[in-house]
């Protein structure tokens, strides 16, 4: 089998994670409150000074000052073994990646190759369906569960957006109910998602209801309205 997924470490796509992410510049938050969660993470006077920056070129130069403060010299090099140890690591274990997300699915994963960039940012957004983000220092096993879980969210748009759109779904249930269904491909189905508040509801019925078929579950949601509770209009 061709290696599906290429894992490699970009300063813009890093960067830009960071200001887009503490700047608010993505589309759903599912009810986390990034900037305290970030808190856990970075130093606070760090995080309002990029948050405050009259610009995103002004909140860049902030973050770069920054890395420049806590990445030692080694940081270019480690990072690049790294991302190699990533690839062959996934090369070696890509077809229990594309078994699992096949049998949740019952459909062929579909895609060629999807690229991987690190980040050493704690959030891992995506560009569907071209890359996703990882984290620079997790363990084999958390970067296979995070390519489980991106690609968890890939397989529920190549399937099933289309038909959403047909029903008169709102792109907020459409992702409500994505975000909901990682619980289904969790190594912690308990913990899962547990900062998104607003979603929590509805990944509920869908964890009560994770031993039957994935378009069962999609089904049931829409027979019990669960799309339609207030978080997720």
């Amino acid at each position: 089998m061709d290696n599906k997924f290429f894992v490699s470490y970009s300063y813009s796509q890093d960067l830009n994670n960071y200001v887009r992410q503490l700047r608010n510049k993505f589309k759903f938050q599912f009810g986390m409150d990034v900037f305290e969660m970030s808190k856990k993470y970075f130093p606070e006077d760090f995080l309002s000074k990029v948050i405050d920056a009259p610009s995103d070129t002004h909140a860049e130069s902030i973050v770069l000052d920054y890395w420049k403060q806590t990445r030692n010299d080694k940081f270019n090099d480690n990072i690049v073994k790294q991302a190699n140890e990533y690839n062959l690591y996934l090369y070696e274990n890509q077809s229990k990646i594309i078994e699992k997300l096949e049998d949740l699915y019952k459909n062929k994963y579909p895609f060629e190759k999807v690229n991987i960039f690190l980040t050493t940012f704690y959030r891992c957004p995506y560009n569907y369906p071209y890359w996703f983000m990882s984290y620079s220092d997790c363990s084999n096993e958390k970067l296979i569960e995070v390519c489980i879980h991106e690609l968890n969210h890939f397989m529920f748009y190549y399937y099933w957006k289309n038909k959403f759109q047909k029903k008169g779904i709102s792109e907020r249930q459409f992702e409500n109910l994505k975000e909901s269904l990682a619980v289904l491909t969790s190594s912690d189905p308990l913990n899962e998602n547990k900062y998104k508040t607003d979603i929590l509801p509805l990944q509920k019925f869908v964890f009560e209801n994770s031993k039957k078929p994935l378009k069962k579950i999609i089904d049931l949601v829409l027979e019990n309205k669960i799309l339609d509770y207030p978080n997720n209009k």
